[in-house]
This record gives structure tokens, C-alpha cells and sequence, in this order.
């Protein structure tokens, strides 16, 4: 606990929570390497992925997913502009997580 004259400040809880859509990482891998808009980026992926140690992912978006079904609108898609970008921007998919990350915490 830390006091500021007279404000007081405390932590009175920590907790986790997972999001809703959980990919394996090789499903996860597959996705990075059909989507990477850098030629010279793609080689570096399998390795990258496998030295995280991770077995799953959990997001928050579907876009990883491979159950996500084919019409809905991703968030990270191969339709990039000429720039390499994602059709949709960072400020966009920030958003979005703000709003998903918000209904996750609210006890």
C-alpha cells in the first residue's frame, strides 16, 4: 500500500482471465505465414513460433481461429493494401480488444 498525503493507494485483487477463442499454434503459425504481407519475415516464422514454447493461443477476436467462418470481416486479413498494411487499422483492432478486454475484467 502506498500513501500520497491523503490519497491512499492499494492493489485488492489480481485475477486472470482467458479470452474466448483458443488456437493451437500451429493453426496460429499457418495463419502468420498465409498473412505476412513481408516476404523476408515469412522464413523466420516456424522458428519464432516454436521457440515461444507456446501450445495455444487465446484471442480475443476470432481471426485465428480456424472455426471462424469464412464471410465474417477479420481483422488481420491477406487483403492488404499495396503499403503491406493490414485492410484494417492498428487504431481499429485496438479498439476492439479494448472493448472485448473490458467485458472480460467487469466482475
Amino acid at each position: 500500500m502506498t500513501s500520497l498525503g491523503d490519497v491512499v493507494i492499494a492493489i485488492e485483487a489480481v485475477g486472470t482471465v482467458l479470452p474466448p477463442f483458443k488456437v493451437p499454434q500451429t493453426d496460429a503459425l499457418a495463419f502468420a505465414q498465409a498473412n505476412t504481407a513481408q516476404d523476408n519475415v515469412s522464413p523466420l516464422l516456424p522458428r519464432i513460433y516454436k521457440n515461444s514454447a507456446i501450445d495455444n493461443r487465446h484471442m480475443s477476436i476470432p481471426d485465428f481461429s480456424p472455426d471462424s467462418p469464412a464471410d465474417a470481416k477479420p481483422f488481420f486479413s491477406a487483403v492488404a493494401g499495396e503499403d503491406g498494411n493490414f485492410a484494417v487499422p492498428v487504431e481499429d483492432r485496438f479498439d476492439k480488444f479494448r472493448e472485448i478486454a473490458e467485458k472480460m475484467v467487469r466482475f
